[in-house]
């Protein structure tokens, strides 16, 4: 498990990351425990992690989001909801599509791996 991990996440956070995320077959599971804008946060932040990058495409995010068991329309409206709604805004969308973590975003994510 950890070895799949260690490309989405810091070694000190893989272990607290395993209570949040299964890789099953090929396939990532994220916990039911965690609300549509956290599980996009979550995602977010491990493919920022894996390429390396501050933004992630848009349609990257939805993909993993989607594998997860999650639906396409559930993301679209957590997307609205963590880059229009909210009275902090946990992300940004670029003219691009691409979607960046904001400080309050990663702190939040942050908050969910300890």
């Amino acid at each position: 498990m950890s070895e799949e991990l260690s490309q989405y996440f810091p070694e000190d956070e893989i272990k607290p990351a395993e209570k949040l995320v299964k890789f099953f077959h090929g396939q990532f599971l994220i916990s039911d425990e965690l609300s549509d804008t956290d599980a996009i946060l979550l995602t977010t932040y491990m493919l920022s992690n894996k390429q390396k990058s501050p933004k992630v495409k848009s349609d990257d995010v939805r993909n993993l989001f989607t594998q997860s068991g999650r639906s396409t329309d559930a993301f679209s409206k957590a997307i609205y909801e963590l880059v229009k709604r909210a009275k902090k805004s946990f992300m940004t969308k670029d003219e691009e599509g691409k979607l960046s973590l904001t400080f309050t975003g990663l702190s939040k994510t942050k908050e969910m791996l300890k």
